[in-house]
């Protein structure tokens, strides 16, 4: 389906949904309720709306935190093998897991921060999400391939 077609189809369930408001407003106003709908397939190759432009980013940072989450599955998983093996040694010997574990978890608390001051300069603006969610993909991207980096 064309981009013109597209933007026809909405318009006209825009239309429908939010009959009072002028054409304008409704784009603006309605389209999250529109594209929300069933039968409506979110495109992120082509979107329309900044609000489409936000949950397409969403959605870019979703499937990035999955490919990252499986990473850190087998990375953990080999840290604790590591450590059973080595644990004869000494104690110096083992200790990866939780090392690992707890940079997990200051890597997503830091996260979340880098992210939330890139997005404060469009505060108040529909593009925030977008920025945010897309500040968040690029750098669990990042933390994925750090994570792959620790695998044999």
């Amino acid at each position: 389906m064309t981009s013109h077609a597209r933007l026809a189809a909405l318009l006209l369930t825009l239309a429908t949904l939010c009959a009072p408001a002028a054409l304008a407003t409704l784009a603006t106003l309605c389209a999250p309720a529109a594209l929300a709908q069933p039968g409506h397939a979110l495109n992120c190759a082509d979107p329309l709306f900044q609000a489409e432009m936000n949950m397409c980013a969403e959605a870019d940072f979703k499937a990035a935190e999955r490919d990252m989450a499986a990473a850190y599955e087998l990375a953990i998983a080999q840290f604790r093998e590591q450590d059973r093996a080595y644990a004869e040694e000494g104690p110096e010997f083992a200790g990866a897991e939780v090392a690992l574990a707890e940079s997990q978890k200051a890597w997503i608390a830091s996260s979340g921060d880098f992210c939330a001051a890139r997005s404060l300069t469009f505060f108040g603006g529909s593009m925030r999400p977008a920025v945010h969610f897309s500040c968040l993909a690029m750098i669990t991207r990042s933390r994925t391939e750090e994570l792959r980096w620790l695998l044999d």
